[in-house]
This record gives structure tokens, C-alpha cells and sequence, in this order.
């Protein structure tokens, strides 16, 4: 089970898809939060790690057309 996040390290890939959409995107907030590193809009930062977080999760399953 995860219960934090950090950029710097990977989390499990299944653990990581089977959480909630919502649950992913706290935990990375949480973390920025506690990092207080001024970003301008930490939610909107935090939707986006979570889309990097669940593509590299996701491995060759991306549904991204490759080039």
C-alpha cells in the first residue's frame, strides 16, 4: 500500500494504478506541500506529476501513439 509520495523515488507500478485517481493526486500534493517550494499552483503541478507518475506506471501499456 502507498501512503506517500516522492518524485525521487518510483512507486510500485501496481500499487501505485490501483489507488484512486484522487488518492494519487493528495499524496503528490501533500508532498509538494510539505516541500513548500513556492510553486505558483501546486494543484495544477501535482495533476501533472500525476500523469507523468501514471504513464510511467503504465510501462508499454501507454495508450500514446508512438512515432
Amino acid at each position: 500500500m502507498i501512503d506517500s509520495y516522492d518524485p525521487q523515488k518510483a512507486p510500485n507500478p501496481k500499487q501505485w494504478l490501483k489507488l484512486e485517481e484522487k488518492d494519487r493526486i493528495n499524496l503528490i500534493y501533500g508532498y509538494h506541500v510539505k516541500q513548500n517550494k513556492g510553486i505558483p499552483d501546486i494543484h495544477m503541478h501535482s495533476l501533472m506529476h500525476n500523469i507523468v507518475e501514471n504513464q510511467v506506471a503504465m510501462g508499454n501499456k501507454i495508450p500514446v501513439k508512438k512515432h
